[in-house]
């Protein structure tokens, strides 16, 4: 943000719990913006996707990489925002700790989080378009449950490994 580029080029260092506070406010406008576009552009909302994406990981053998994209996506989260939500589940207690969880890296300096979940987010909505837009030329109705449902899951894993291959790429991981 700007004020990170502000701060670091009149040479002050930020305290981290004032730096994750930002990465996290960014983050999470930035999430707000871009569910907006894919709830608006393939009518859906949260609460459908939500659902749709718990079901999946309650058979994680057969979905792994549903299961994969939300791990990813928690130990992200972990690392934006020093809160320990990978491996997180309905029904477990956010306070008590992931049961099982990994603990997400910390290795990756303010700059490099921050153009890590850029390079995500921005890989993650253009993958997310694109099969949005094949779905429709298509003629798939995605109002219809079934095809919702199974443009969701398309979605999840191809943009999330769309945007694992970007980070990669970038040497971001």
């Amino acid at each position: 943000s700007q004020q990170v580029q502000q701060l670091q080029m009149a040479g002050q260092m930020i305290p981290e719990k004032q730096l994750r506070q930002l990465l996290k406010g960014e983050f999470e406008r930035a999430l707000t913006q871009l569910q907006a576009q894919v709830f608006e552009d393939n009518d859906v909302d949260a609460d459908c996707l939500e659902e749709a994406t718990w079901e999946f990981l309650e058979n994680e053998d057969e979905y792994p990489k549903v299961k994969k994209a939300v791990e990813r996506f928690q130990k992200l989260y972990d690392s934006i925002s020093g809160e320990e939500v990978a491996g997180w589940r309905p029904g477990t207690k956010k306070d008590s700790g992931p049961s099982g969880a990994t603990a997400a890296s910390k290795d990756l300096s303010p700059e490099e989080l921050l153009k890590a979940a850029t390079i995500y987010f921005e890989t993650i909505t253009k993958k997310m378009v694109e099969i949005a837009k094949n779905y429709k030329e298509e003629g798939r109705d995605l109002k219809n449950p079934q095809v919702s449902q199974q443009f969701q899951m398309e979605a999840s894993t191809d943009a999330n490994e769309a945007a694992e291959d970007s980070m990669k790429e970038t040497g971001v991981t």
